[in-house]
């Protein structure tokens, strides 16, 4: 997925707050390049993944669960792109 907007707060999305982390087993939405800041250069960012790239990782949760937040969160950016 890409994001064409703004990059949503873990709260606008109804997703806990803190830093994502793989290999759990919850479902998560995770924008690369704003974790990788301070640890990489923002040229090393740039060739390694569009700026609007959000990667999501499916958990173990109920499928419908994850589908509807999944909507959820997709509802909430064309909501506030639509605002801006």
């Amino acid at each position: 997925m890409v994001s064409r907007g703004p990059t949503p707060s873990s709260a606008d999305c109804g997703t806990p707050a803190g830093r994502p982390a793989s290999g759990g087993v919850e479902s998560l939405a995770v924008h690369p390049a704003s974790m990788w800041r301070g640890m990489l250069s923002e040229e090393q960012i740039a060739v390694s993944v569009p700026p609007g790239l959000v990667r999501p990782a499916a958990g173990t949760e109920d499928t419908a669960d994850v589908v509807a937040d999944a909507l959820a969160a997709a509802d909430a950016l064309l909501d506030e792109a639509a605002t801006t």
